[in-house]
């Protein structure tokens, strides 16, 4: 890292490729880990993403800094990769319907699906599925769950680091965009089904604010 910052290369590019390496370690996460450490490979990534952002903005040397700890932090998470979920390839995935995103919430009806929706995500990407839909639709798997602050997280910083990436058009920026596609489906897919209880306190909220009576009397 130091070498490349000595050679000219720009704070945030590095940032990026830090970001790009903790997002390999949720893509690499196995779920024989214990369920709390999905919060250690979050942690790192939203922590390297918000460096890149900031470097995007600012090169002072203390976000300069900051690079080097989301660096180190993504090495001492690499026992969470051991042994590492193997990631899906999208060609060895068959019949996935590309006008239907909406396929990947009926998987994330079911627990422990965290295998099945990254395979299907990658499969569909390799079909030629639009990138923009699958984002939509994660973003309706998010807010029908009684999602926490983490996973609000999750999907921010994948979004955010999957457009700068679909900035270029080369091969290693199209699996960089694909490994934040897979983060976001296999960190969702980790934290679902839930009650979706949050839904239906949403829709009460609604009905209160338009007047409704939601009980009448006897």
């Amino acid at each position: 890292m130091t070498e490349l910052l000595k050679s000219g290369a720009h704070p945030a590019q590095l940032a990026q490729l830090v970001a790009l390496a903790a997002a390999e370690r949720i893509v690499g996460f196995h779920t024989q880990n214990d369920f709390g450490d999905w919060l250690s490979v979050l942690h790192t990534f939203t922590y390297a993403h918000a460096v890149h952002e900031r470097l995007r903005r600012s090169s002072h040397p203390l976000l300069i800094r900051a690079i080097y700890h989301g660096l180190i932090r993504i090495y001492l998470d690499r026992f969470l990769n051991i042994p590492a979920a193997r990631r899906p390839d999208g060609s060895a995935v068959t019949a996935v319907d590309t006008t239907c995103p909406e396929r990947l919430l009926e998987i994330l009806d079911q627990r422990q699906q965290v295998k099945e929706a990254a395979r299907w995500t990658a499969g569909y990407l390799h079909a030629g599925g639009n990138p923009d839909a699958l984002l939509n639709t994660l973003g309706h798997a998010l807010l029908r769950e009684d999602a926490e602050f983490h996973s609000f997280q999750m999907y921010e910083a994948a979004v955010a680091e999957y457009d700068r990436w679909a900035m270029r058009s080369d091969a290693f920026a199209t699996r960089a965009g694909e490994t934040m596609l897979l983060a976001a489906t296999r960190y969702l897919a980790a934290h679902a089904p839930t009650p979706r209880e949050q839904p239906h306190m949403a829709q009460i909220a609604v009905r209160l604010h338009r007047g409704e009576r939601l009980f009448e009397e006897a």
